[in-house]
């Protein structure tokens, strides 16, 4: 076994290489680049691997996963884009898109999605996104898929939660892009209304000819919440489905994720410790939101972060059962446990 650094830059790995969690890193026969050993560095419990490499070999840089991340941002731009002109044009004509027109916009992006084993670098296309409905819809469609990897659904379901994360939010077509895209926070009618598109949703998903429950409940119940609280149905915990749990964490971290119009972007940091919150007040199944947080979280190792307090240090651990409570080191070399210092938080990255 070899300590990980970037002296192994153009070895052979012997062996496929999990994260603690048991996501495929790298797999065996892989040679290694500068990129490799940082997701190796940052996603490894144990901080060896097993390596070989041929002598004389000479070895040229190869980034298959940046292949495969460049294929996956151009068929999510073409989906956005496609997405944006089918909205545009829902808006002037009052005309329904059929199923199949919504199926031939996002059907290739997904297909790419779906068959990518490296997690770890799915979220970083989302990250320059505007907030728009279509955008969102395509963000939810991948955090959900995401987050059904990380809960080892099989493929079907991977789909369909995709899917059902494509159509959670089409009541919002029946709503004003005035209101919709308001730059302040919106009155009491307004919120009325928005809060209605949910069961707008419904029915147009009947009206396009989608027969499937789980995508009628998308667009029904995931604003739904464990404990009640939620609209439009005030379901409680075992009558909310549970892929429209994962359907509602993967909307609420979008939301709070991505730049809006009245409502300056925040980070990945930032939405997961709210989702966290919402999973204390009972509003969020932990068994979705702590495998997703810890994911989420674990790209920030090693990674400079402010706390509530106003000091600064860097991330140098994830706990398992409360990955939004690391061990941080501070610029003054000492060390903090945020699972013990309970009046200290993570608010942003640096």
């Amino acid at each position: 076994m070899t300590r990980i650094s970037f002296d192994l830059v153009g070895f052979t790995l012997d062996e496929d290489v999990f994260s603690d969690f048991g996501l495929l890193l790298l797999s065996k026969g892989t040679r290694l680049t500068e990129r490799h050993i940082i997701i190796l560095q940052n996603h490894m419990g144990s901080q060896h691997v097993k390596v070989t490499r041929e002598i004389n070999e000479p070895f040229i840089q190869e980034n298959p996963l940046h292949s495969r991340i460049t294929s996956i941002e151009q068929a999510y731009s073409e989906s956005i884009t496609k997405m944006r002109d089918l909205f545009n044009l829902f808006n002037i004509t009052n005309q329904v898109p059929s199923i199949k027109e919504i199926e031939t916009i996002y059907t290739p992006l997904l297909h790419n999605i779906l068959k990518e084993d490296n997690l770890f670098c799915l979220l970083d296309i989302l990250e320059d996104s505007q907030y728009f409905t279509y955008t969102h819809s395509i963000n939810v469609s991948i955090i959900s898929a995401i987050i059904g990897k990380l809960l080892g659904k099989t493929k079907d379901e991977l789909f369909t939660i995709a899917e059902m994360g494509i159509f959670h939010d089409l009541g919002k077509l029946s709503i004003p892009s005035e209101i919709i895209n308001k730059p302040e926070a919106l009155n009491d009618n307004e919120w009325h209304m928005v809060k209605n598109h949910p069961l707008y949703g419904a029915k147009l998903i009947q009206q396009i000819g989608e027969k499937r429950l789980a995508i009628m409940e998308a667009a029904l119940y995931h604003h739904e919440r464990l404990d009640g609280t939620g609209y439009p149905k005030k379901l409680t915990g075992g009558q909310i489905p549970h892929l429209v749990q994962i359907i509602s964490i993967a909307d609420v971290f979008d939301a709070i994720a991505s730049s809006r119009p009245y409502k300056k972007c925040h980070s990945h940091v930032r939405a997961v410790l709210e989702i966290m919150r919402d999973t204390y007040d009972g509003k969020f199944n932990p068994a979705i939101t702590i495998p997703f947080v810890r994911y989420v979280m674990r790209q920030y190792v090693r990674k400079k972060v402010r706390l509530s307090d106003g000091r600064t240090g860097e991330v140098i651990f994830i706990h398992d059962h409360e990955p939004h409570k690391p061990l941080i080191k501070l610029e003054s070399n000492k060390y903090i446990d945020l699972r013990r210092e309970t009046s200290i938080r993570v608010i942003d990255l640096v």
